[in-house]
């Protein structure tokens, strides 16, 4: 949790530890998706408030978030169904990608 609040406040990078952290520890998809969906949460709230503090919201930038909530809303909405279909196997496959993903991009953005 430390390292992944660490590597988000410092280069908006938070979700490969946590990934990580849950295979390692073989927790199935739904205690992952939970935990995951909390960590996310608590760490976006927090992020906002120190952007806010920082003066980092314009008004444009709060007239751009309102207008994609209810984009955001409708994608997490519509894959709630998809999600709970994908088997257990799968679903720790697409976490290895996501991370393999990230991995190469922050190599690519090292070189």
């Amino acid at each position: 949790g430390f390292g992944s609040g660490f590597a988000n406040a410092a280069i908006s990078f938070s979700g490969p530890p946590v990934v990580i952290y849950a295979l390692m520890v073989g927790w199935d998809k739904e205690t992952t998706r939970g935990t995951l969906g909390a960590f996310f949460l608590a760490i976006a709230i927090v992020t906002c408030i120190a952007q806010a503090f920082a003066g980092f919201f314009t008004p444009s930038t709060l007239t751009a978030v309102a207008y994609g909530i209810p984009g955001a809303i409708a994608g997490l909405l519509a894959s709630i169904p998809v999600a709970r279909k994908i088997p257990e196997k799968q679903f720790k496959v697409v976490l290895k990608l996501m991370i393999a993903f990230a991995g190469i991009v922050c190599i690519y953005r090292t070189i």
